[in-house]
């Protein structure tokens, strides 16, 4: 668990999420299946600790494909939703009183799977899960497309505004000794490259308003990276700093 989880008083939920499994590779980790809670969601009574729903975004992920990130809880439309965005970049509203996916977005950065935005089920596409010592080129890269730097909704426009990185990489996956001591994540540090992605028009940062039902808004690209948390504000207004060492402030 790398980040707070969040609250819902009325519901009295708690929703925590988890990372991969290690290594990233499940050629070096030794499991096939899902690999139960990675990647997962899971909505906790407070009290005793129960699990009462859990969502695995991506079952058995290979590629530190963090699902760890913020949780947005948006009530609107009747609807008491959460939604979540992790390294891959697939939008997903869940209803947050059961954990039903009602709606899942691919940005379209990512080449590692296909979505079925219905039930939300994603299935890798053919060679893109990694064998030892084979080289393997995807997008996003392994920092991912969105991390730790936090999307914000602002209700008043129903949108949600989230900061990226638009990179790839070639990498090779290798194995991992099982030893007291010993670990590691089972990359080849000297064959990792890392290059933009080749839809990014040669800029790495990139800030998107995204309306909640999945459809882009806006986008602002730029060469740096944009790397602090997003803040919305009732004054109509979106900030997000940079590499660069700026504090943009946007219209929302």
């Amino acid at each position: 668990m790398w980040v707070t989880g969040a609250y819902d008083p009325e519901l009295d939920l708690i929703y925590w999420s988890t990372a991969q499994a290690k290594p990233f590779a499940r050629a070096a980790r030794g499991t096939d299946g899902d690999a139960l809670y990675s990647n997962t969601t899971l909505a906790l009574d407070p009290d005793d600790g129960r699990i009462v729903w859990y969502r695995q975004w991506l079952p058995g992920e290979s590629h530190d494909m963090d699902e760890v990130f913020e949780h947005v809880l948006v009530d609107y439309d009747g609807r008491q939703s959460m939604f979540r965005l992790g390294k891959i970049g697939i939008l997903w509203e869940v209803d947050r009183r059961t954990g039903e996916i009602i709606n899942a977005t691919d940005l379209g950065y990512q080449n590692l799977g296909n979505l079925d935005p219905t039930t939300g089920r994603g299935t890798y596409r053919p060679g893109m899960i990694p064998e030892l010592g084979r080289e393997l080129e995807h997008c996003p890269h392994i920092s991912g497309l969105h991390s730790w730097r936090a999307m914000a909704y602002h209700p008043e426009t129903r949108a949600i505004y989230v900061p990226l990185q638009l990179a790839c990489n070639k990498l090779t996956y290798t194995d991992v000794p099982k030893e007291e001591g010993g670990g590691g994540v089972g990359i080849d540090a000297t064959t990792w490259k890392i290059y933009l992605h080749p839809d990014s028009g040669g800029n790495l940062g990139e800030f998107v308003a995204i309306d909640l039902s999945g459809k882009i808004l806006w986008r602002y690209r730029q060469r740096a990276t944009f790397n602090s948390t997003t803040l919305t504000t009732a004054g109509g207004l979106a900030f997000i700093g940079d590499w660069n060492r700026y504090i943009h402030a946007y219209y929302a």
